[in-house]
């Protein structure tokens, strides 16, 4: 039984390590790594709670520090059974919507990056979920939070708006609602002549740029006329409370021919070499919009709570000899 002991401390340092260089984006997350580690340390706790009851059945250990023993293990099992429950139900992905885009979450797996525990029910996921906007909030020092209204429908039930983001967590029955990732959507119209060769609105990655913050940019491929459109929503023009009308910066090439740059305002267009013309014909923005099943975290804490008690106990007992 000792070497289940040892394999089982093994396994926490293991374990407190992966998680660890998880979070630190050292390792790509591995459930199935993680739950053989807690596993490994069920076991060796069920097997200490085993050799402590025996213990005390024999008047082998006193009173005190058998009791003590036997919380630390049981509290320890009952927080790993807590979290296993969670991830058997677990649910969780995220979606990314343009302002006034609805979807359907359970519907054709629009929920990207969807993971699933063993028993997971899909049927959680069957939520109207529409993007009414995205404020962008001054958090003073140049920073700002995106927090984006959001509108939520059951089956047959009512709609209901809540806000997301600065610290605002929203729900939809067991479903809770959170800020990611936010970023510009201009709608791009190209012509030449007459004829209308593109007009989208194209979702702008958000990317870091080091210390000159965020920048929303995006590259746009036409293959059937050759040209390449490289873009960029810049907030340069929005005063300190974020108000005003960002600008979009464009370069566009034609093979290996600059066709013109420069910088438009919403409604704008532009004169461009070999008869097009780019237009930046409105506005919106992104949101991403990362959805989990909650966590049902009374017995884990609980568990921890009897554990901790369990081991102070231990010690004290051996201490005063109880």
């Amino acid at each position: 039984m000792k070497w289940l002991r040892v394999a089982a401390l093994v396994a926490l340092v293991a374990a407190m390590a992966d998680w660890f260089a998880f979070r630190r984006g050292w390792l790509p997350p591995s459930p199935e790594r993680f739950a053989a580690l807690v596993a490994v340390m069920a076991l060796g706790l069920v097997a200490e709670f085993v050799r402590a009851a025996a213990a005390w059945a024999r008047a082998e250990t006193s009173r005190g520090r058998a009791i003590g023993r036997l919380l630390a293990c049981g509290g320890l099992l009952a927080a790993i059974a807590g979290g296993t429950v969670n991830w058997l139900l677990s649910l969780q992905g995220y979606v990314v919507l343009v302002e006034g885009e609805a979807v359907l979450l359970g519907a054709g797996g629009q929920l990207e990056g969807l993971e699933m525990g063993p028993l997971g029910d899909p049927r959680e996921l069957a939520v109207e979920l529409t993007l009414a906007d995205v404020e962008l909030v001054d958090r003073g020092g140049g920073s700002f939070d995106p927090v984006s209204a959001v509108v939520t429908r059951r089956a047959a039930g009512d709609r209901l708006r809540q806000m997301i983001g600065g610290g605002q967590v929203g729900s939809v029955g067991p479903l809770r609602l959170r800020q990611g990732a936010f970023g510009y959507a201009p709608r791009l119209v190209v012509l030449r002549g007459e004829r209308t060769l593109f007009d989208r609105v194209v979702p702008f990655t958000t990317r870091r740029d080091g210390a000159e913050g965020t920048r929303f940019a995006a590259d746009v491929e036409l293959a059937t006329e050759g040209l390449h459109l490289a873009g960029e929503v810049a907030l340069d023009s929005l005063d300190e409370r974020l108000q005003g009308h960002p600008t979009l910066r464009l370069a566009v090439r034609g093979g290996d021919s600059s066709l013109g740059t420069g910088e438009l305002l919403p409604g704008r267009f532009a004169e461009l070499a070999d008869g097009y013309r780019v237009g930046f014909a409105g506005l919106k923005k992104w949101s991403e919009i990362d959805v989990a099943r909650r966590n049902y975290v009374g017995p884990m804490l609980g568990g921890f709570a009897v554990a901790a008690g369990g081991a102070l106990l231990w010690a004290v007992a051996a201490w005063r000899r109880w």
